[in-house]
């Protein structure tokens, strides 16, 4: 392969996706100052496929 860094694969492209949403959600949780309760209900929510419309 003459130029490795332009391979593409559709997996590929669903992870760094996927690491990208995860690494917003991380940032958003431990940089919002909430409450304990708020902040299960958000990883429940998250694990639930329900995202914050702040990081999407």
């Amino acid at each position: 392969m003459e130029k490795p860094y332009r391979y593409k694969n559709k997996l590929l492209e669903i992870i760094g996706e996927r690491h990208k949403m995860s690494v917003a959600m991380l940032t958003y949780l431990f940089d919002g100052n909430f409450s304990s309760e708020e902040f299960w209900d958000l990883i429940e929510d998250y694990f639930l496929g329900i995202l914050p419309k702040e990081i999407m």
